[in-house]
């Protein structure tokens, strides 16, 4: 029964300076400066990605926003006759027919 008392007396360091304790996995945090600068990297890849996956589909992408094409990739200007240029900051409702831009301008009820 000694022994059993004088180990519970034994001194355990809470901390270790700049280490861990054994079976713990070391601290790897990076500095904020590395992580933000990594988060950039990563946000400047996805929308590389985007940008490269809206400009080659083969479907015509166009973002309105009051009414307005804001953005038209080359497959919507092609099918419209127009370069993405010339469709940029006019109103949507250029490109429809006399009849779909009563549909359009029509709201649609609530369900």
């Amino acid at each position: 029964m000694g022994k059993q008392a004088e180990a519970s007396k034994k001194r355990i360091p809470l901390k270790r300076k700049n280490r861990s304790f054994p079976g713990q996995a070391p601290n790897r945090r990076k500095p904020i400066k590395n992580t933000r600068s990594l988060s950039e990297a990563a946000l400047r890849e996805s929308e590389e990605k985007y940008r490269t996956v809206v400009n080659s589909a083969n479907d015509g992408i166009a973002i309105i926003q009051d009414q307005i094409i804001q953005f038209a990739n080359p497959r919507l200007a092609e099918m419209a006759g127009y370069s993405p240029g010339e469709i940029v900051g006019r109103p949507f409702a250029d490109f429809l027919r006399h009849e779909e831009i009563q549909e359009f301008r029509t709201p649609t009820p609530a369900a």
